[in-house]
């Protein structure tokens, strides 16, 4: 999801650039949706759709005045929540939420009840709300990378590919299972680990 707000039209084609890049060079099992935020939310493209189908739609996406963040993470969350498989939202902002509705408290529960992870790119500007980021991007277990240099937006994307592929894996055991403390094996002899699960 990137941020078209009027503060950003100076990195717009650099950030956009950086996006593409991200969806091209991506493993072919990743599939992709972009959504811009401004005034409001608007998605740009469905999932899986080609890189040259993407490019013209990305270029003629609208840009506004303000900056609809959290709208615009609960509308990737909910794009997010019902697809199969490791999900993740990759946000772009240089700014604050200024047009309000769902507070930062009902966005971080959205996404951790969701298993959804967060990983943020961020152009370092006075009116950054870095604290935000850095505590949406840790409770959901996703990244935060930011820099003070326009140039340095693309390297920061770059960046976000190798977990962006990295596999998570969710351990569910329901509470009437064996007798507590468990203990899990993970591998085969001489590489296993053993992880003890005390009583929840």
């Amino acid at each position: 999801m990137l941020d078209h707000s009027g503060s950003t039209t100076n990195v717009r084609k650099l950030v956009d650039d950086a996006a593409l890049a991200l969806v091209r060079d991506a493993p072919p099992s990743l599939q992709f949706s972009l959504l811009s935020f401004h005034d409001a939310v608007e998605p740009i493209t469905d999932w899986g759709e080609s890189i040259s189908t993407v490019q013209p739609k990305l270029t003629n996406a609208k840009s506004g005045s303000r900056t609809a963040l959290r709208l615009g993470l609960l509308a990737a969350q909910r794009r997010l929540e019902n697809r199969p498989g490791n999900r993740a939202v990759v946000l772009f902002t240089d700014g604050r939420d200024s047009v309000g509705g769902p507070t930062q408290a009902e966005v971080l529960r959205a996404f951790e009840t969701s298993h959804i992870r967060v990983f943020a790119v961020a152009l370092e500007t006075k009116d950054l709300d870095e604290a935000v980021l850095k505590e949406l991007t840790e409770k959901t277990k996703g990244s935060y990378l930011s820099t003070k240099q326009q140039t340095a937006l693309a390297d920061c994307f770059r960046q976000l590919t190798p977990s962006l592929s990295k596999p998570i894996y969710r351990l569910v055991v329901p509470i009437g299972t064996g007798s507590w403390p468990l203990t899990l094996t993970i591998g085969r002899d001489p590489q296993a680990v053993s992880l003890r699960i005390p009583h929840p």
